[in-house]
């Protein structure tokens, strides 16, 4: 219709990106399709005749759409196959890669949850697509068929008198809509993975490392070790290798702990198929071997970690040195928990986690079980601040209170923070019963506050830690104080709430801890952490022992979704403007919450959102 020609490359010049730069100038294309991995790799040279570049197929990096954006137009594609190639489309002016666009002519685009309802604009769902574009389904394959085209339950009168928009496809793709009317792509539904009982998106990963100085590409895989246990893996494009340890401290000021990669891989360039897509299958296994020189353990104790670093991490123990890092060896939260259990198991040596990150190699934790005291500490001070007043901040549920450290460092200049350590890590008989726990908790609180002559009782504590400090501030009242500050991080209550109740009783069969830790069943580690979780829920399933008339409760409340498998929770919890904590206080004028940018599960990443409610609240009476 234009008079234009068009080209197809042959498979030698589509491998070579010089080759395709040279093909467009010399034949003075003015129109180029390429797959965002080729783009990328494009010599940056002046093409005169270039008008557009149009890519499609997988996402593309942002600084590679940052500046093909600035030097033509270029055209963001987006669609499936089943769809007939593309469904959407969107010029990418300032990087804005992410963004898909909206449909093109005669197509259809509808966010759905799971449930397939529509879901509200800024909120993730999964894209269907209808409209004349899509296809009839599978050839010979029914099933599949029948799972992925469904009936459009949104087509209108209209459309059904005239045959239009009858079927939609399921894409598999996680988007939402944007105020605008744009649709961002938020990754894939199978490029999803769950590691340690979260469900984690590997396209926010990628994203995180590609703000990395020097990284221009990124992939990141979930992997399984010889023991079954899985671990992410981030491959990396740059000039030169970077420094690990200093990326991951990058990304974990970016990303949960439970995200950020145990091991990376360097590459010269990613892997391509022969159709310039990404090839994940061709990307190399990851070497986790130490970065320090080998030097093998001597002593009877380092033989003995090293035997057991071994068996946690699946690496056989001549690979293992006194110098390596845990962590950089593969490790993470939930495998130190394992390690200090096995520690305790086969030495007779009990460590807190917290032993384990001061302690990552092996001669550093020889030094520490060497110099350390076997008994448990149920208060361990978190910061220097001996002239100010106490706050105790309580244990959450799974951990250790050496999570507040980096909060109680930032709060040095406002409270002596000490840490309430969590009883049942530490001992075989656990306290499942409330209000044992806070009594047992209180006891070493009241040393604390009399050797200090503090009368005014600041307590904090997330998620499970803020019931417990209910609990101790309830104790506090029978025995006739007032003076009470329970700061609560998102703390929810569950008794008295039946379908709360109900809806957490799906959460905790073997089947769900062992997917969770990602520990088999009929593994001798699956003991302490199964005894650990079913505690908690003994714990949480607990009411408070009085009600609060004087106690002033400060709520935090996560206004994000983790994205776990139990969206019916999370939805439920979400509607509660208290989350039930009003049904444990005589006067709800005593409580008072505030919205938190965050989720449940990463609510400590808002530490300065914390602080300055804290001080808020502090100053404000």
């Amino acid at each position: 219709m234009y008079g234009n020609e068009l080209h197809l490359l042959s498979e030698d010049i589509k491998k070579d990106s010089n080759l395709i730069s040279d093909y467009l100038l010399d034949h003075e294309i003015s129109h180029v399709y390429l797959p965002p991995a080729l783009l990328s790799v494009l010599p940056r040279k002046v093409y005169p005749s270039l008008k557009a570049i149009l890519y499609a197929g997988e996402p593309c990096d942002e600084e590679t759409g940052r500046y093909w954006g600035e030097q033509k137009k270029l055209y963001n594609l987006y669609g499936p196959t089943e769809s007939t190639i593309y469904a959407t489309y969107r010029e990418i002016k300032e990087g804005e890669v992410h963004l898909i666009g909206r449909p093109i002519a005669n197509t259809t685009t509808y966010v759905l949850d799971g449930y397939l309802r529509p879901v509200p604009v800024g909120a993730v769902g999964e894209l269907y697509i209808g409209g004349s574009g899509i296809s009839r389904g599978y050839l010979n394959l029914p099933e599949l068929t029948e799972e992925c085209f469904l009936v459009n339950p949104f087509q209108s009168e209209e459309e059904k008198e005239i045959d239009y928009n009858g079927r939609i496809y399921k894409t598999g793709d996680l988007v939402r809509y944007l105020a605008g009317g744009d649709i961002e792509y938020i990754g894939r539904n199978d490029f999803q993975v769950k590691i340690r009982g979260y469900r984690i998106e590997l396209g926010e990963i990628e994203s995180a490392l590609l703000s990395y100085e020097g990284i221009c590409q990124a992939v990141v895989l979930a992997k399984e070790n010889s023991s079954g246990l899985k671990y992410l893996v981030g491959y990396y494009v740059s000039d030169a290798s970077v420094n690990h340890e200093d990326l991951s401290m990058h990304l974990s000021a970016l990303l949960p702990e439970y995200m950020v990669p145990s091991v990376y891989v360097h590459l010269e360039e990613l892997p391509l198929t022969i159709n310039g897509k990404l090839d994940r299958k061709a990307l190399p296994e990851p070497n986790f071997t130490g970065d320090k020189e080998y030097i093998a353990p001597t002593t009877p104790l380092e033989k003995e970690l090293a035997e057991i670093y071994g068996e946690v991490l699946g690496l056989p123990v001549e690979s293992i040195g006194i110098h390596d890092d845990f962590f950089r060896l593969g490790g993470n939260s939930i495998m130190a928990i394992r390690l200090i259990n096995k520690i305790q198991h086969e030495l007779g040596i009990r460590i807190k986690v917290s032993d384990i990150f001061q302690g990552k190699t092996i001669r550093l934790l020889s030094s520490i079980i060497n110099k350390s005291k076997p008994e448990y500490k149920p208060l361990v001070s978190l910061n220097n601040a001996n002239t100010k007043l106490n706050m105790f901040m309580v244990h959450p549920g799974g951990g250790g209170s050496e999570v507040y450290q980096s909060l109680a460092d930032q709060l040095d200049g406002d409270y002596h923070c000490y840490g309430v350590d969590y009883y049942n890590l530490y001992h075989e008989e656990k306290i499942d019963n409330l209000n044992h726990l806070a009594m047992y908790y209180l006891n070493h609180i009241d040393e604390i506050q009399k050797e200090s002559h503090q009368e005014e009782y600041i307590l904090l504590g997330w998620s499970l830690g803020g019931q417990i400090a209910l609990e101790i501030a309830s104790e506090l009242e029978t025995r006739g104080y007032k003076n009470i500050t329970v700061y609560l991080l998102d703390t929810i209550l569950k008794y008295s709430d039946s379908e709360l109740m109900k809806l957490n009783m799906s959460c905790i069969s073997d089947e769900d801890l062992s997917q969770r830790f990602d520990i088999p069943i009929d593994s001798e580690d699956f003991i302490p952490p199964k005894n650990v979780l079913r505690a908690e829920f003994m714990l949480g399933e607990q009411n408070i022992s009085t009600q609060l008339r004087y106690t002033k409760t400060v709520l935090l409340k996560a206004m994000l979704k983790d994205g776990d498998e139990n969206q019916l929770i999370e939805e439920y919890v979400k509607q509660l403007a208290y989350n039930n904590v009003e049904k444990v206080v005589e006067d709800v004028s005593i409580l008072k919450v505030y919205p938190v940018n965050s989720s449940h599960k990463t609510m400590l990443k808002e530490e300065q959102s914390i602080i300055n409610i804290i001080r808020d609240h502090s100053n404000n009476e």
